[in-house]
């Protein structure tokens, strides 16, 4: 993706603020991954494919040594690991009973906390 450039900020001011659009850009993306990135289903579990090959395709150029290459797909598996275990978090249902008297214990702190701050 693309990176805004600090060329709208000064000293005094600190960094122009981005709009939603300058955040991320796909432009420089090759047009099939770009293509396949907004179809595909799972874009994180996509991304961490794409970098695998990335790492592979470094390692054939011989821009990368074997020990580097070996390591940065071990990386890549750490990072596809734990996008799967948040997946899982996400996925997992909230309990109803729990949800309930999480609601309520919430309701009653929020409305008796005021009464903590008022002086005898």
């Amino acid at each position: 993706g693309e990176v805004p450039s600090s060329a709208g900020s000064n000293a005094a001011t600190g960094p122009a603020p981005m709009h939603r659009t300058e955040r991320f850009s796909t432009r420089s993306l090759d047009p099939s991954i770009r293509r396949r990135l907004l179809t595909v289903s799972n874009r994180p579990l996509y991304i961490t494919e794409c970098l695998a090959h990335c790492f592979k395709d470094l390692y054939d150029m011989k821009v990368l040594t074997a020990r580097e290459s070996l390591f940065a797909v071990e990386l890549v598996n750490k990072l596809s690991g734990c996008i799967g275990a948040c997946e899982r978090i996400v996925q997992t249902p909230v309990p109803l009973n729990y949800a309930r008297h999480t609601s309520r214990f919430l309701t009653i702190w929020c409305l008796t906390l005021p009464l903590t701050f008022v002086g005898e």
